[in-house]
């Protein structure tokens, strides 16, 4: 777990508030991102999904397409190279909904990228 100011200083962002969650034991982490003032964020709430962890833990995940749009923006800003294996891994492992990405990449100037990224150009 973070620091508490670590947790702090992030809540009080109104955009990209975020912290992670690391277990050293096994080295899973998990990325939190906090709503803020993100409309993106607000659509993705309602939409999480539950996640069976084990016999004793559920988890409450952010639906696969909310992962790409918002993946696909940290891809345009670092063009990390890992990006485009995990939409498709995100894809086979889950399937997207990309008619409910349709008007979100539009707004956030993505359609194009998610193009290429989708013909193997990226």
């Amino acid at each position: 777990m973070p620091p508490e100011a670590v947790i702090r200083t992030e809540q009080a962002r109104h955009q990209r508030g975020h912290f992670n969650l690391i277990h050293h034991e096994t080295g899973y982490k998990a990325d939190i991102y906090l709503i803020g003032a993100d409309p993106l964020h607000a659509w993705a709430l309602p939409l999480r999904r539950r996640l069976r962890w084990s016999a004793d833990l559920e988890l409450m995940v952010a639906p696969p397409e909310y992962v790409v749009r918002r993946k696909l923006e940290f891809f345009r800003e670092g063009g990390s190279a890992k990006h485009p294996l995990d939409f498709r891994s995100i894809q086979e492992t889950t399937g997207l909904d990309e008619a409910t990405m349709v008007p979100w990449l539009a707004r956030m100037n993505l359609a194009d990228l998610w193009q290429e990224i989708k013909a193997g150009r990226s």
